[in-house]
Parts: C-alpha cells; sequence; structure tokens
C-alpha cells in the first residue's frame, strides 16, 4: 500500500491522475515471469479514508489466490 497517488489508486479522489508516485512498485506489481505472483500494490490518499475492514480488504485482495498457488507448487506444506 502506497499512501499517495497511483495509477492504481483506490481512493477516489486520486483517480484523475496519470502520474504516480510509485512507479517500481507498480511494476513490480505487474513483474511477468513469476512463478507466482507475490506482489500487490495499490494507492490511497490517506490510510484513514478506508474502514479498517475495508483496508485489511485491500491489502488481502490477492493472499487467498497466493496461498492456493504456493502450496500447489509446494513452496507450502
Amino acid at each position: 500500500m502506497g499512501i499517495g497517488k497511483g495509477k492504481k489508486s483506490k481512493s477516489k479522489r486520486l483517480l484523475n491522475f496519470a502520474d504516480s508516485d510509485f512507479p517500481f512498485l507498480e511494476k513490480l506489481d505487474e513483474l511477468d515471469g513469476r512463478l507466482i505472483d507475490n506482489a500487490d500494490f495499490f494507492a490511497v490518499a490517506s490510510p484513514d479514508e478506508h474502514s479498517d475492514a475495508q483496508l485489511y480488504d485491500l491489502l488481502m485482495t490477492e493472499y487467498p489466490d497466493w496461498l492456493k498457488q504456493a502450496k500447489r507448487e509446494k513452496l507450502l506444506g
């Protein structure tokens, strides 16, 4: 999670920005050639613009699928 403007911003206040404060993290999020996608990134204007439950959901978006893939690839027991 980045606090600022991002291309995949979860903030309604930041959706109109074309530029990003986090180009490296956004590139890492979309990196090809990995066995398993192990990075997710999103930006918010402020962490308090979402409820705790919404923020938790945003933070955990890709984790359930990552966990299944990691077990399938025998990276986890």
